[in-house]
């Protein structure tokens, strides 16, 4: 299909696309990797740790092997991608 038989439902504005490049966020997932490796995860989820919330039906768990139950805290580090993205030297090679 060519560009000019494109057809947009919305009016412009309307329903807007945000894109970021996948050498951005693998370069933000590096940064943070190297974060984490070099502290190590138990230092890492005490710096940076959330709680992650259980949003799923909880008459579904024992079908999946290895999944936590609904009740159990879980917690693991967060990251900020364009906080990591910044933290990178973007004149590097």
């Amino acid at each position: 299909m060519s560009s000019s038989h494109y057809h947009s439902s919305w009016s412009p504005g309307k329903n807007p696309t945000n894109t970021v490049h996948v050498y951005d966020v693998a370069g933000g997932l590096w940064a943070c990797a190297e974060w984490m490796a070099s502290l190590g995860r138990k230092e890492a989820t005490i710096l940076a740790g959330e709680d992650i919330l259980f949003h799923n039906d909880k008459s579904k768990v024992r079908e999946v092997t290895g999944m936590p139950a609904h009740d159990q805290k879980l917690v693991a580090p967060l990251f900020n991608l364009a906080s990591a993205l910044l933290s990178l030297d973007i004149n590097a090679n």
